[in-house]
């Protein structure tokens, strides 16, 4: 089973079904964490963490938690049957959408071990140069680095993803591509890459032992089905205490597989146009 993190609605009628309480629980659960973390100045989110803890176990589910929804930022075009999550090295070494683009622009990507050289207009590209703007990037998307990041990623939860600050940052091209252009000075690649895609929002259900949190990435499998349904709470309570619009979506957790896998289409669930008049 998995938690329905599309929406706030979603998520209060899976967790109330996961954890087997009513409604009225969950609002006694918020209520009690408004008494006891807001006695001081600050909000204590440690003490609330204890609080949601002792509820999950208290309430523990034989429901297992063996699978998650991403939400994976992408432009594809409309007419494509392909949505399958693949990884970056996979994605420009092999044939891809991007990678035949960017062929067609010069632009290639051999492999050579680990990493991934550029080439441009049939010339070797050296990313030695740490200084120059984007190289430190460019370097540790291909793989120059003892920490690679090739991973497929998206976010836990969609229900403020157009919030989201790295939302808006896409809103007119991949990252990628966007600080390859201006490394190459070829500042019209991403407008020519998006004229005739979309930018979607593309839901995945994925296996629970495929991914981690990038920013808690030793949870074992076992504890990550409680780790994501403590952030619900957390979320949820935070709708309880203020309006939707004053909610920011600073604290999405950004999930991602590992360097070497790749996403099946058969994990594919959904697609949503991202509407430019919401990210400006």
């Amino acid at each position: 089973m998995y938690i329905d993190t599309r929406s706030k609605l979603d998520m209060t009628k899976s967790v109330i079904n996961y954890l087997d309480i009513s409604s009225i629980e969950l609002n006694e659960l918020f209520d009690r964490i408004s008494r006891e973390c807001s006695e001081h100045k600050y909000f204590d989110g440690v003490q609330a963490d204890i609080i949601i803890d002792e509820y999950i176990n208290k309430h523990r589910s034989e429901q297992v938690i063996d699978e998650i929804l991403v939400f994976h930022l992408s432009y594809r075009r409309p007419e494509s049957e392909d949505y399958s999550g693949r990884n970056l090295f996979d994605l420009l070494s092999n044939k891809s959408e991007l990678s035949e683009f960017l062929r067609e622009k010069d632009i290639l990507f051999v492999p050579d071990g680990k990493k991934l050289r550029l080439f441009y207009k049939g010339e070797y590209i050296s990313l030695d140069n740490t200084y120059e703007t984007n190289v430190p990037y460019l370097r540790w998307r291909l793989g120059y680095n003892s920490r690679m990041d090739f991973c497929f990623n998206g976010f836990a939860f969609k229900d403020l993803i157009y919030k989201n600050d790295y939302t808006k940052d896409l809103i007119y091209g991949p990252e990628l591509l966007n600080r390859l252009a201006t490394y190459l000075n070829s500042p019209q690649l991403c407008q020519e890459y998006v004229s005739d895609r979309v930018y979607y929002c593309i839901t995945y259900i994925v296996s629970i032992n495929r991914i981690c949190f990038d920013d808690d990435s030793s949870l074992s499998d076992d504890i990550k089905g409680d780790f994501l349904v403590r952030e619900v709470l957390r979320r949820l309570y935070e709708y309880s205490e203020q309006e939707e619009r004053y909610i920011s979506d600073i604290d999405n957790h950004v999930i991602r597989t590992r360097d070497n896998d790749t996403i099946p289409n058969s994990a594919y669930l959904e697609k949503e146009v991202i509407p430019y008049e919401m990210l400006v």
